[in-house]
């Protein structure tokens, strides 16, 4: 009772994250400068290579058997083929992140980079009490699942109907020793206890191998399509301070300096210029980089301040390319960075430098300048995510080839089984079962679709309900290069044919009620 105080209350977190170092421990996935040592890293290779051989040679095994002799008994199989179909495409999802590693940890870090910069917010703390909650619950029903199909079931005494069965579709000496999925080995009978021992230990230590790589693949779109709206809400609650005095969750007012990293210049609490920050803008002036300082060259230049905690936290300064101009259509493709270091900096000069009066009276002085800046920033946290978008879509394009042929195989074989009157009826009751799970995960898979395809257009409306016309006539007419970016919904494409939408979805439905029901009258006129 008291973990799952704490896990409500977000003291215990289990992330996406967190499965993929399980899936490294287990061999499934080698995670890049893991180990210092390199001995290590070698071994570990070693490791993952020796499970993914066996992982494979279990795959085609498996394969042959239930396509060459499990299918004679259609009810068996189409049980068999559901468990097999849900292994086949784990097998498939770790060949695919293997090959795309390094692009789907681009993906990982910045949505973790994200939630920890925006953690004190409302929706970054519901959206980590979800995703934990959910992957520790997916956890415990895979574990149970795979213990009972992989380490109790073989075990259990089988009725001689079942002997019959396993005699005729496999001929073994010893029906009792069979295994939930008979392996295709030619010449041997898998049903001798030395050779059956054997394969049941490499059996059970396959199925937990996949333990964590099930429940990682299960989550991975939905939860990174929540992350994606997670960024697309901060976004829009930024949005709605368009044409608003901004405060932070103190109540102080502040001017934001950096929304994606969350950097903001409190109002209150003000230190005069001291004679180090003197020396740090004298140093910076002798490079030509703060000199001449007016509000004409300041309109086409934003300044953001952060701490480089890599180099001892070396304070640097950041300016845009000079050359940009708000109204200018590519003025978000320019918007490239140059980094300044401050020669014998420190955390009291930077924020001595970024509390300087000259800042603040500069934003304040000139509001227009600011509401232009916010803009921009506006546009660029939006980039940022949009550039997100199109890496989830590049990965998951691919993923979604192997995955829509699978389960729509395992949908067609557990629904005829499932309405076939032939079939005992805790048979078909099981086939019902899958189907409904099969169905359900397709429709959160639509689900997400339509998240992904809706972050654009609220985004627009939410920008067209803000205060936006008590900006200057600049700034509003810089705001239609944002409106028109988000005028169009963004869907994601299955095969890049398909959308992710509810209107292709309830067609699908229509069309396979159309074919059973064809199935069901000539069924009626046969007979």
């Amino acid at each position: 009772m008291v973990s799952l105080q704490r896990l409500l209350s977000g003291d215990i977190q289990f992330r996406l994250k967190h499965v993929l170092y399980i899936m490294h421990l287990c061999g499934q996935v080698s995670l890049p400068g893991h180990y210092k040592e390199p001995w290590k890293t070698q071994l570990h290779r070693i490791y993952t290579a020796f499970n993914w051989t066996l992982s494979g040679a279990f795959c085609l095994s498996v394969a042959l058997g239930l396509f060459l002799n499990t299918i004679k008994e259609f009810g068996l199989f189409s049980e068999r083929c559901f468990v097999f179909g849900a292994f086949l495409l784990c097998f498939c999802s770790n060949c695919l992140l293997n090959v795309k590693l390094k692009k789907f940890l681009t993906i990982l870090d910045f949505f973790e980079a994200l939630a920890e910069r925006h953690r004190d917010k409302p929706v970054v703390v519901m959206l980590k009490k979800m995703e934990s909650l959910f992957l520790l619950a997916l956890f415990a029903m895979t574990a149970q699942g795979l213990t009972w199909e992989f380490l109790i079931y073989p075990l259990l005494p089988k009725s001689d109907e079942e002997l019959e069965t396993l005699i005729k579709l496999y001929n073994l000496k010893h029906p009792h020793n069979s295994l939930p999925f008979q392996p295709y080995i030619p010449y041997v009978d898998t049903s001798e206890p030395k050779i059956f021992y054997i394969l049941y230990a490499l059996f059970v230590y396959i199925g937990f191998l996949h333990l964590a790589a099930t429940v990682f693949y299960g989550s991975l779109f939905p939860f990174s399509v929540f992350h994606l709206k997670t960024g697309f809400i901060i976004l829009k609650e930024y949005t709605q301070m368009v044409g608003k005095p901004h405060f932070n969750s103190s109540g102080q007012p502040v001017f934001y300096t950096n929304l994606f990293d969350n950097e903001e210049i409190v109002l209150r609490n003000l230190r005069p210029i001291t004679q180090d920050n003197q020396q740090v803008t004298s140093d910076c002036q002798e490079d030509g980089q703060l000199c001449d300082v007016q509000a004409p060259r300041l309109a086409r230049l934003g300044i953001s301040m952060s701490t480089d905690t890599h180099h001892h936290n070396l304070p640097r300064v950041y300016f845009p390319l000079d050359g940009i101009s708000l109204s200018h259509t590519d003025c978000l493709n320019k918007a490239q960075e140059t980094q300044i270091n401050i020669p014998g900096g420190n955390i009291r000069k930077l924020r001595s430098l970024c509390y300087d009066k000259s800042i603040r009276r500069l934003f304040k002085d000139n509001p227009t300048l600011y509401e232009s800046f916010y803009l921009v920033q506006l546009m660029v946290f939006h980039k940022r995510l949009m550039q997100q978008r199109n890496l989830m879509d590049d990965y998951f394009q691919d993923m979604f080839m192997p995955l829509t042929v699978i389960v729509i195989v395992m949908l067609i074989v557990s629904m005829f089984a499932g309405f076939m009157p032939l079939l005992p009826g805790i048979v078909r009751l099981k086939m019902i079962i899958m189907a409904s799970g099969i169905l359900g995960y397709i429709f959160v898979i639509f689900y997400c679709g339509e998240l992904l395809a809706s972050c654009n257009e609220s985004l627009a409306t939410t920008l067209w309900l803000s205060r936006w016309y008590t900006c200057s006539q600049g700034t509003i007419r810089n705001m239609i290069l944002f409106l028109r970016m988000n005028q169009k919904q963004h869907y994601f494409l299955i095969m890049r044919k398909w959308k992710l939408s509810y209107r292709w979805m309830i067609g699908v439905v229509r069309f396979a009620y159309s074919v059973f029901n064809v199935m069901r009258i000539r069924k009626q006129r046969s007979g």
